[in-house]
């Protein structure tokens, strides 16, 4: 990892090949092994884990920059899934919005815990569904959902789990909205624009985001400078 950090264009070039991997359901050569990532969250409890589901309670301000564009098409009555909600942090954002109809998937219990704890009258209105993202949705009926959405976890989610983008297409009817730090080449970065266009959605916006604000891109492909500083907000809906 030394090595490409100090030689940008070879962390580039291999940005892309491990992008070309995922989306095509290799693993990356310098990628960890998906079952300790999976392990990790899984354990997140533990008191030594950066993970710990009490490190996604408190509110920032990725969260109204990640919905914004999409809340003006949902009507109240939107029905709402998240992958990886975790402690329930944008779902409260969204009851705040004035919706009410969440579901969750989450593959840490204690997650769960920590969203009675700190977000009670959201968990109230949640099918929190605890459990391998992949193996939970496909428990979810066709064209469920108005808005199908991730913040920061489809990064972790490995190779042979690609099938879960096949999912989150057939489980939804309105939009699919993702959120990705997508240059963390030691996770598993994929072209999520062509994982979701195989399932028939079409990307209509997408957008840098980093703590210093947004910056609306116009052009269709990243440059070099860009993918590793930043994230990425992506909005799809089905095409017609």
């Amino acid at each position: 990892m030394d090595l490409l950090d100090r030689q940008p264009s070879l962390k580039w070039y291999y940005y892309r090949l491990a992008r070309f991997c995922t989306t095509n359901g290799i693993h990356p050569p310098l990628s960890s092994r998906s079952a300790r990532v999976e392990d990790s969250w899984r354990h997140q409890h533990a008191a030594h884990s950066t993970r710990n589901p009490l490190h996604f309670v408190q509110f920032d301000d990725s969260i109204p920059l990640l919905f914004a564009d999409v809340l003006p098409f949902l009507g109240q009555g939107a029905n709402i899934l998240e992958i990886g909600c975790n402690a329930g942090r944008n779902l409260d954002y969204l009851r705040g919005q004035g919706f009410s109809s969440f579901t969750g998937i989450e593959i840490g219990s204690e997650a769960e815990k920590a969203m009675q704890e700190h977000f009670p009258a959201t968990y109230a209105m949640t099918r929190y569904l605890v459990g391998n993202a992949y193996d939970e949705i496909r428990k979810l009926p066709d064209a469920a959902f108005d808005l199908v959405f991730a913040h920061s976890v489809l990064i972790n989610i490995a190779p042979k789990w690609n099938g879960l983008f096949r999912e989150m297409a057939r489980v939804a009817r309105g939009f699919i909205l993702t959120m990705e730090s997508e240059g963390g080449i030691t996770a598993y970065p994929r072209d999520l624009e062509t994982m979701f266009r195989r399932q028939g959605f079409v990307q209509i916006l997408y957008k840098y985001y980093n703590l210093r604000g947004q910056r609306r891109v116009l052009l269709p492909h990243y440059d070099r400078r860009e993918v590793f500083r930043n994230n990425t907000i992506r909005l799809f809906v089905r095409e017609t």
